[in-house]
Parts: structure tokens; C-alpha cells; sequence
């Protein structure tokens, strides 16, 4: 999304991602590796000067730190923090009165009852880390999908979220 936002202005961007072909290789260059590669953080800390983390959650705190300190500028510390998870997102837009979709938390099996009392099917359920682009999502179109739903996620913590009927 930054890329996206910042490709208009003329600004060019390079990603590091371990997935052959991720969506951020149509808006830019991709090198295609582990985040804790010495070689590519070093192809990267050569080739620019701005270090962002943006909003990988997949990448290590400690090698978001490192590689903010060692370039020539870098956003905030606070941002090299990474995303909080999205139930904390929407926390905070709520104390910010921010509107968001009407959503309920799964965190355990007797979660699960409340969040279809909460939001109606057709729904989506999400995992709080690393649940974007269809990663750690599950569509559940009927209230006996959500348990199997909840179950293909591994059981992690996860919002249930309502969709637009399909």
C-alpha cells in the first residue's frame, strides 16, 4: 500500500519477501529470500538510503530495529515496531472513533457461540497475525462452518467479521 500510494510521486521501492511472486512485485522490485538474509539486507541497505518497515508483521522485531539503525533514514521507531495485530487496530480506530466492521473475537471453543450472536453468516474469520490477502482467512457462509473455520486456522486467536451478503 505504500508503494502503491508513493509510486505516483515517482518514488521506487524494493521488497524483501520469502514467496516467489508476492502481490508487492507488481508495484516493485521483489528480492526473493529470508528476511534475516545478510546478502539481500545488504543489497538493500546499498541500494537505499530509507529503511521502512511498513506493515510486515513477518518480519523479526529484532531485524526491524537492526536494519532501521543502520540506514541513512528510516520511519519512526515506533513504526519499526511492525503492526500491533489487527484486534489491536481496531481498538485503537474505535477510542479514535473510527468506524469499523462489526466483528467479534474468537480466542477459544466458547468464543465461537457468541461470535455468530455477535455477526451474522456470511462472515469471514481472520487470524489477528498475518490474515491478509486470503492468508489466514476462512469464509464461512453457514454458522456450522465457523468451528471447522476456526479449526483450518489452528486455533489461533482470529476475529469473526461481517462481509456484504454474497
Amino acid at each position: 500500500m505504500l508503494a502503491l500510494a508513493g509510486a505516483p510521486l515517482g518514488l521506487e521501492f524494493t521488497f524483501l519477501e520469502p514467496a516467489e511472486g508476492a502481490s508487492a512485485a507488481q508495484v516493485g522490485r521483489q528480492l526473493v529470500g529470508a528476511y534475516d538474509d545478510p546478502r539481500l539486507l545488504a543489497q538493500l541497505r546499498r541500494r537505499f538510503g530509507t529503511w521502512s518497515p511498513s506493515s510486515s508483521e513477518s518480519v523479526p522485531e529484532k531485524l526491524r530495529r537492526r536494519c532501521s539503525a543502520r540506514a541513512a533514514r528510516s520511519s519512526p521507531s515506533s513504526c519499526a515496531r511492525g503492526r500491533p495485530g489487527s484486534l489491536l487496530e481496531k481498538r485503537m480506530f474505535q477510542s479514535l472513533e473510527i468506524p469499523t466492521a462489526t466483528y467479534a473475537e474468537v480466542g477459544s471453543n466458547s468464543d465461537l457461540v457468541a461470535a455468530l450472536d455477535q455477526v451474522p453468516v456470511p462472515a469471514r474469520l481472520k487470524s489477528r497475525r498475518l490474515g491478509y490477502d486470503g492468508h489466514g482467512q476462512a469464509l464461512v457462509l453457514e454458522s456450522g462452518e465457523l468451528e471447522g473455520a476456526w479449526v483450518e486456522l489452528g486455533r489461533a486467536p482470529a476475529d469473526l467479521g461481517a462481509v456484504r451478503a454474497l
